[in-house]
């Protein structure tokens, strides 16, 4: 039957989680069509899980770059608007790098 899941590559590591400053790295893989995916139970702060196609997000003229005044300081992010879904800071993040990193 073989794997279910196969890891093949990491993001480059990304800032995030506001003032908790955590360390995020994106880890991508293929998942065989009959694996079943669930999200983690620590992922509480997303309500609802969406399935954007590939070729919207990786494009980087879907990418907008936006900052926004925080704790002092100018911060900066990536957006990707789908449909009526912002998906944006980490997540767009490691999305963009992905992109980036296979030339998409």
């Amino acid at each position: 039957m073989g794997k279910k899941l196969a890891i093949i590559g990491l993001s480059a590591g990304l800032l995030g989680g506001g003032a908790a400053g955590l360390a995020f790295t994106g880890t991508t893989g293929i998942a065989a069509a009959t694996a079943t995916l669930a999200r983690s139970r620590g992922a509480r702060v997303f309500t609802t899980g969406i399935e954007a196609p590939v070729d919207f997000v990786f494009d980087s003229a879907n990418h907008a770059e936006q900052s926004v005044f925080w704790q002092g300081a100018e911060r900066r992010y990536i957006e990707i608007m789908w449909q009526e879904h912002r998906i944006w800071g980490v997540t767009a993040g490691i999305i963009a790098n992905l992109a980036k990193r296979i030339a998409w």
